[in-house]
């Protein structure tokens, strides 16, 4: 989570629904303006704090998390000194790689948004290519979600309304927790809640939101996830700038 814009990890390998840390967790009622969770399931890599979602990583005077859902098969890119992984998972991977990326393509100075949310959708869709590629990509102002396969969003503006959690049956007046003039975004694999409305983004849609507002969305284009042998032949022709 980020307060004020300072990064706050609470990352433990125990499972969620049985970990006393997660329990602390919540009955703290913490206030962020950006909430990054993640419950994994353990696909690349061992059970253990290395490999634990989101990870962290400075780039243009900040510091980035990034959170995956999905699997990666055969993505092995050479990655430099400047971003290395910690742990075994692909996530972790493909995290380093993206921001090598970034860091490659507008040197030491983020770029404006709309430049950054286009390189962000091009490296999107060439990860896509080795798999399921569901992330979130936070630096505190912004929150970038990238729909490979399958997410869903809500919006919740006053009045809030009572909702129910749909695997617990637990229900909450959201007034009792949200201020009158706050809005909120909540974006997950699948719907949490009843009364109130989920909406699915697209395959390949990349979204970019700030204090709970929909600032960009750049949906996938026609030719979105081509194959391997079309990537090489543009990267070739120059028309895909990686390194």
């Amino acid at each position: 989570m980020y307060r004020n814009n300072e990064l706050e990890i609470r990352s433990h390998a125990s499972a969620a629904a049985s970990c006393s840390h997660a329990s602390n967790l919540l009955a703290e009622s913490p206030q962020s303006t950006t909430f990054v969770c993640h419950i994994r399931k353990a696909t690349h890599g061992s059970v253990c704090l290395e490999n634990t979602h989101p990870f962290a990583r400075d780039l243009w005077n900040g510091t980035w998390v990034f959170s995956h859902n999905g699997d990666l098969s055969d993505f092995h890119p050479e990655l430099n000194d400047s971003f290395r992984p910690v742990g075994t998972t692909d996530s972790e991977v493909a995290f380093c790689w993206m921001l090598q990326q970034l860091s490659f393509q507008f040197g030491d100075q983020m770029p404006p948004l709309d430049e950054l949310v286009s390189f962000l959708a091009l490296l999107s869709r060439y990860v896509s290519l080795h798999g399921t590629f569901n992330y979130v990509l936070a630096n505190g102002p912004l929150l970038i979600v990238h729909c490979s396969t399958e997410l869903y969003w809500t919006e919740r503006r006053f009045p809030y309304g009572v909702v129910e959690l749909l695997d617990t049956g637990l229900k909450v007046d959201l007034n009792r927790l949200n201020q009158s003039d706050g809005a909120m975004t909540v974006l997950a694999t699948h719907p949490l809640t009843r009364g109130e409305v989920w909406c699915p983004m697209g395959r390949g849609e990349l979204r970019v939101y700030k204090d709970g507002e929909l600032l960009h969305s750049k949906s996938a284009p026609s030719d979105a996830f081509p194959d391997e042998q079309v990537w090489s032949q543009r990267w070739k022709e120059g028309a895909i700038r990686l390194v």
